[in-house]
């Protein structure tokens, strides 16, 4: 009897051996594998140029977003010589700046590329001024998020133009202080439904205003 229990004991022992290391295999091939790239499209911009030249993501600012529709795979963009499947790709452009130059960035699935370098511009005159423009967006997010009571993170970037006046959404009026200051109108997107925002002096308002439930 007192055999039969040991070699019970010992088997059990063996058992929770083999399970402790499938466990520990499972842990160390997780730590192993790549981190998630990120989707955002204004992120994913941001990331190549910062790869291009080297330097920090924070050190390159977003100008402009635009979602557009693509002729083939490559994005508008095509390299001499290149084949691409000719097939409509929905994608954004995006125009960022770093170290004085203003890069023109397309990007698809998580995925972008640089369509041209351009040569060194003088740098900006106002610094912040892209800086300003990647606030404005995040609060037209936030604000978005708390009235339909979601996560920020799930409102996702459609466009974003300078304000002219021109082809604004039904109802949206928005008043500028002057000519020189009207902001931008930020195009966001949650739950098959697009909704507009008009942006300037560090703020953001849904333009037409939303109705709060």
């Amino acid at each position: 009897m007192l055999t039969s229990s040991f070699r019970l004991f010992a088997q059990c022992c063996k058992a929770s051996a083999s399970l402790l290391f499938i466990l520990l295999t499972i842990i160390a091939c997780t730590d192993a594998l790549p981190p998630l790239q990120p989707t955002d499209p204004a992120t994913v911009a941001r990331q190549v140029v910062a790869d291009f030249l080297s330097v920090p993501i924070t050190a390159v600012t977003l100008v402009s977003l635009e979602a557009q529709e693509f002729n083939d795979s490559s994005l508008g963009c095509p390299d001499p010589g290149m084949a691409y499947q000719q097939v409509m790709t929905s994608g954004h452009r995006i125009i960022a700046e770093a170290e004085g130059r203003r890069f023109d960035v397309r990007v698809a699935g998580g995925h972008g590329r640089i369509c041209r370098n351009n040569k060194r511009s003088k740098a900006p005159s106002n610094l912040n001024r892209e800086s300003a423009v990647t606030i404005m967006i995040d609060h037209a997010r936030q604000d978005l998020a708390d009235i339909l009571e979601v996560d920020k993170a799930k409102i996702q970037m459609r466009d974003i133009r300078p304000y002219d006046g021109e082809n604004l959404p039904i109802g949206c009026t928005p008043q500028c202080e002057s000519d020189d200051s009207c902001g931008y109108m930020i195009g966001l997107f949650y739950d098959g439904r697009r909704y507009d925002y008009h942006a300037v002096a560090g703020s953001a308002m849904a333009c037409p205003p939303i109705l709060r439930s």
